[in-house]
């Protein structure tokens, strides 16, 4: 292999680089960091936090469920996929005058292939490796290298050996696992399971059972504030310079923090230079449920691992004073360029906002991000999952707007300044043109995007005539009905001032805020 092809391997395969919390992904992170080719094309660096959907604590039967499942799945997925392409090649020999070959040919050969890319180990033995791997992720994340130190875990001593050695690393964090993307570390897991160790196919999503709702999208990863912690005190030992910095991983806790004053100290420097910031934070009107189940889910995890010498040592272990995490952020802002600020909330916004009213029901930490992150640079920005007031919103936006050009505003849920009215439809509008009147007035944002805007837990419908014209009258007899779209055609409306032949002041006056028409139904997401 020339040394150009070589280049080129090392760059597709390893600028993004997706760690899984197991003894496999420390080796192979360790191997591509010292190998002088390898290490030089690294530039993001992921850490995918759970294992099994954070599903530490399954019974024989849950796995077995899952993998009967998984291998259904995978069996009619390959099945799709081996006869499309049979169609094709069946088709090029047709066309050269060959001989069409029986189906059931075609099918014995898949079948063969199947059976051969299959774990061979029972199912019952299998259960015993995902109870080998959950421990194994555990001593990952918790125990110590043994002879190298007693104060820090595998995790943090392989990222501290590590982060020099990637030369042209300039992005850290944590994300959940993505289909598209190679992770690292489960490989010889997978195939001895016959299913993703990252994500498992669940029998019960979508059926409304609390096994799914109990899932690491939903109520964040075990342990996610410990992975970040340990992250963030890796980069300030070793002095890793980055540019971003990402926690879409799962749901943070701003509350749990643990890293040393020295670590503190060390990252502030390095937190001054980052230019782009994405946070996935847990709501203020959610953060004691969230660290309750987080409590009750290490609880599992304390019991499974009881007999366990991972376990003895973490409880001897002098605990690290827990710190607020938006603060530490907050010494960011003045450099950051991009920010997505998601506060995911783990209920429906609408049991929110049944009984509470007025300025409490301003997110707490959003809030708090307003009066205290103040931005010299920002010119892209991105809210989501948000419940706040105008009056808060300005305050946000307030050292913002000079710089802002591009700003994305989706599932934002406003409220009133005052006690809410018996009529929200009116109110409604009237705080939603309110909003869009100040960024017209007071900002000079070149792209702007909206998705879903409600009023408490009422639907809020800003309609954009310029790109969606009103539809002509319907004809007679009327046409065939299209299929039903799961989002409506209008559901972002965007303004692009290198696109568009208006101004952004205009784009502004035209839109037209009214009350859903299904607005009687409370908005769930």
């Amino acid at each position: 292999m020339s040394i150009g092809t070589y280049q080129y391997f090392a760059h597709e395969v390893f600028h993004e680089f997706y760690l899984t919390l197991t003894s496999e992904g420390l080796r192979e992170l360790e191997y591509v960091a010292h190998d002088e080719i390898f290490s030089q094309h690294v530039e993001r660096l992921w850490i995918v936090p759970s294992l099994f959907k954070a599903e530490y604590t399954w019974t024989p039967d849950e796995p077995k469920g899952t993998i009967e499942m998984e291998e259904s799945f995978q069996y009619q997925r390959k099945f799709q996929q081996f006869h499309r392409l049979k169609r094709r090649m069946r088709a090029d020999r047709l066309s050269e005058g060959a001989v069409r070959s029986p189906a059931c040919s075609t099918n014995n050969q898949f079948h063969q292939l199947y059976l051969a890319s299959r774990s061979d180990i029972p199912i019952e033995d299998r259960y015993v490796i995902y109870k080998d791997a959950v421990v194994d992720h555990f001593q990952v994340l918790l125990s110590s290298p043994g002879e190298t130190s007693t104060d820090k875990s595998r995790l943090q001593d392989t990222l501290e050996n590590c982060l020099p050695l990637l030369s042209n690393l300039h992005t850290i964090g944590l994300r959940y696992y993505r289909p598209d993307d190679v992770m690292r570390g489960i490989s010889s897991l997978q195939r001895q399971l016959g299913v993703n160790p990252v994500d498992p196919f669940d029998p019960w999503e979508g059926y409304g059972k609390p096994y799914a709702e109990r899932c690491s999208i939903l109520r964040g990863s075990l342990f996610q504030s410990h992975v970040f912690s340990t992250l963030l005190a890796a980069v300030g030992t070793t002095h890793t310079r980055i540019a971003a910095l990402e926690t879409c991983g799962g749901m943070m806790v701003d509350d749990g923090l643990s890293v040393t004053p020295s670590v503190e100290e060390a990252l502030v420097p390095i937190f001054q230079q980052l230019q782009r910031l994405r946070v996935y934070i847990s709501s203020a009107h959610t953060q004691d449920s969230d660290r309750q189940s987080l409590c009750e889910d290490e609880a599992e995890v304390a019991f499974l691992l009881q007999h366990s010498a991972i376990w003895e040592e973490r409880k001897n272990c002098p605990e690290i004073k827990k710190n607020r995490l938006l603060p530490l952020l907050a010494k960011a802002a003045p450099g950051v360029q991009n920010l997505d600020l998601t506060m995911h909330p783990t209920t429906r916004v609408s049991s929110l906002c049944q009984e509470k009213h007025g300025l409490d029901l301003t997110d707490a930490h959003f809030d708090w991000i307003s009066q205290h992150f103040k931005f010299s640079r920002l010119s892209v920005l991105s809210l989501k999952s948000i419940i706040t007031t105008v009056s808060s919103f300005k305050a946000f936006l307030k050292t913002a707007l000079p710089t802002l050009e591009h700003l994305t505003l989706d599932y934002i849920t406003w409220t009133s300044d005052l006690e809410i009215p018996l009529f929200y439809r009116d109110e409604g509008v009237r705080v939603c043109r309110e909003v869009l009147t100040y960024l017209r007035d007071h900002s000079r944002v070149q792209c702007l995007s909206i998705g879903t805007w409600s009023y408490h837990k009422f639907p809020i419908e800003v309609a954009d005539h310029f790109h969606t014209p009103s539809p002509p009258p319907i004809p007679s007899p009327p046409p065939r009905p299209r299929p039903r779209r799961t989002i409506p055609y209008s559901y972002w409306k965007r303004y692009d001032q290198r696109q568009d032949a208006i101004s952004f002041v205009e784009w502004i006056d035209q839109l037209v805020v009214r009350a859903d028409r299904l607005s009687s139904i409370p908005l769930l997401y």
